[in-house]
């Protein structure tokens, strides 16, 4: 009796909030149409973010038809306004989106490419700066080599997400990646997981 008084109490408060809240319509404007995105393989990265601005948001995504970071503004009702594209600089080789960060002065794109020649001078992330209006201001290269952060990196992102802060003017980015493996283990180990091309 007590579990029924409670679910009728909090069907009646549900129903009241329903009917006294405003509802908003989302709509496109007439020539603009949001991007669909496609979360079938998201695996645990983070393919699409919405950031709050000072007047409206904005939709950074993963526009992996065309192999692109996607762009759009919306205004406080979610009414979309205007569209761009960021061309992924790793895209013409193995490479593919690591994730984005809004920092407190510029935007930050993270793109990695796999190092499956286990090649310690080559480079397996990239991350590139951009100012607020998506000029870029500037590009970190990261290699393999061991001594940077343990290095011996086949598969960048691997088994984790992409997360990133800054704090005293400083970016850091946690990652997760597959490290080199053992000669004799490699002929007789066959990787399973690594799909990157979507």
């Amino acid at each position: 009796m007590k579990r029924k008084s409670i679910l009728l109490i909090v069907s009646i408060a549900i129903a009241i909030l329903l009917a006294i809240l405003p509802c908003k319509n989302f709509a496109a404007s007439s020539n603009l149409v949001p991007t669909a995105c496609n979360n079938i393989q998201i695996y645990t990265q983070r393919y699409s973010q919405l950031v709050p601005l000072s007047s409206g948001y904005m939709r950074v995504f993963l526009d992996n038809t065309n192999k692109n970071v996607g762009v759009e503004y919306y205004d406080d009702n979610f009414k979309i306004l205007q569209k761009k594209t960021i061309k992924l600089e790793l895209s013409n080789n193995d490479g593919y989106y690591g994730g984005f960060y809004a920092g407190s002065d510029a935007y930050y794109v993270v793109e990695g490419q796999n190092n499956t020649e286990e090649n310690d001078n080559k480079e397996v992330i990239r991350v590139v700066k951009y100012d607020k209006n998506w000029k870029k201001l500037g590009t970190a290269k990261i290699t393999s080599k061991s001594e940077l952060f343990g290095g011996e990196v086949r598969y960048p992102f691997d088994a984790g997400c992409v997360e990133m802060t800054e704090a005293n003017e400083k970016l850091y980015i946690v990652t997760g990646h597959e490290g080199y493996v053992d000669a004799s283990v490699r002929s007789r180990t066959p990787r399973i997981f690594d799909d990157r091309s979507g």
